[in-house]
């Protein structure tokens, strides 16, 4: 017996349909078309109104751009929000008041408070107003400490956060004794009040770390009358995670003498970006 075996082949075919697709509505403006209210018109000839608009979401056929709130969208992403604020929400763990939504290199974003929008931080000194009075081995000039004698001002920053700040420092000085000389007088920043340190921050300037304050004063050659103002500018970079202390060392203050008390005296602390 010869057993006939008949092998029947279909045929599959893939078609494209080219078409518009609307939600809730029948008459789509574009290759994607949500009337999230269902109340477009009902015809063609009646164009969607501002207010029927503001529920729609739209795709557009050819260039691919999405309208949310608009069925016209001009860009790649159109958000048509009328006149009520808050047309974008976006929630990352970051978000927080007075927060800016930033890029990095790779056009990632999240919400970070820009470092110049924090508020400045102000000296305080511990305890009374405090005299600094420095005794020590002077040069032949009879106006310098030994070279590398610092000696707390009993001035601190408390609470600087991470990122720059510009650090601003002024100082009325006097003296006692009779000095027509002029006179080198040096200060640093340092995260102890003991010893130089660089400890969750570093200093920007053009010496790095070893950058510090100076400035040049001059006595008016009479006993108990001289006086001196110290200032100087110095941009830092806290890199430290949590907020730090920064305590202002004087360095060759020689016969001048510093008082927290003094009116004219300022440090402070400005972030910027």
């Amino acid at each position: 017996m010869i057993k006939k075996i008949l092998i029947s082949t279909y045929m599959l075919f893939c078609v494209s349909i080219f078409s518009q697709v609307g939600i809730e509505t029948a008459y789509p403006k574009g290759i994607l078309h949500i009337d999230g209210n269902k109340d477009n018109p009902k015809n063609t000839s009646t164009p969607i109104s501002t207010a029927q608009q503001a529920n729609d979401v739209v795709v557009l056929q050819n260039s691919g751009w999405v309208g949310i709130g608009t069925t016209a969208p001009t860009t790649s992403l159109e958000i048509n929000n009328g006149a009520t604020n808050g047309a974008i929400k976006i929630k990352d763990g970051n978000e927080g008041a007075g927060k800016y939504l930033i890029s990095d290199n790779d056009g990632l974003a999240t919400w970070v408070k820009p470092n110049s929008f924090k508020s400045p931080v102000i000296w305080t000194y511990n305890g009374t107003p405090q005299q600094v009075s420095v005794t020590g081995a002077v040069d032949g000039t009879g106006g310098y400490l030994q070279s590398g004698n610092r000696t707390y001002s009993y001035l601190s920053l408390s609470g600087v956060t991470s990122g720059k700040w510009i650090v601003n420092v002024g100082l009325r000085l006097s003296t006692s004794a009779t000095l027509s000389n002029a006179f080198w007088i040096h200060a640093n920043l340092s995260s102890s009040s003991t010893t130089r340190s660089n400890t969750g921050w570093n200093n920007l300037g053009p010496a790095g770390n070893s950058t510090g304050y100076a400035s040049v004063i001059y006595g008016d050659g009479t006993a108990s009358n001289g006086k001196g103002f110290f200032t100087g500018t110095s941009i830092i970079n806290v890199t430290s995670t949590t907020p730090i202390t920064l305590y202002l060392l004087l360095e060759n203050t020689g016969q001048w003498e510093f008082n927290t008390s003094s009116p004219e005296n300022f440090f402070f602390a400005i972030p910027v970006n």
